[in-house]
């Protein structure tokens, strides 16, 4: 049987949430915010964009591979979302749709992200 489960983390930043956005949709550099992440490589820029990422498990024991799709992308709103293709031997595994949205706040901004997990109970 598969579980669904939905989750949303905002956090706040000490900077301006131009700068802050334009780091996000980049969609590289993901080991900059996951502290999971060793590195990250992107293949395009826009919506249907990969990016593989590889992350370390176990205290840098083990080191896997994700790939996410970038499957929506909004600079008004400041709002994207990504897909996770495959992401084996990770928290990552289950998950399957993550949105990204900015609010700006004088001179700094609030991140939220959302995402769904399922997982095999």
């Amino acid at each position: 049987m598969s579980l669904s489960s939905q989750f949303t983390r905002s956090v706040m930043t000490n900077a301006p949430a131009e700068r802050v956005w334009t780091t996000l949709k980049s969609f590289d550099g993901n080991e900059k915010f996951n502290a999971l992440g060793i590195s990250s490589r992107v293949d395009g820029y826009d919506v249907g964009s990969k990016r593989v990422c590889y992350v370390t498990m176990n205290v840098g024991n083990t080191i896997s591979k994700a790939i996410e799709i970038l499957t929506s992308l909004n600079d008004r709103d400041r709002t994207m979302a990504c897909m996770v293709q495959t992401a084996p031997n990770t928290p990552f595994e289950g998950f399957k749709l993550g949105s990204y949205e900015l609010t700006s706040r004088s001179n700094e901004c609030a991140v939220e992200f959302a995402g769904n997990f399922e997982a095999e109970d």
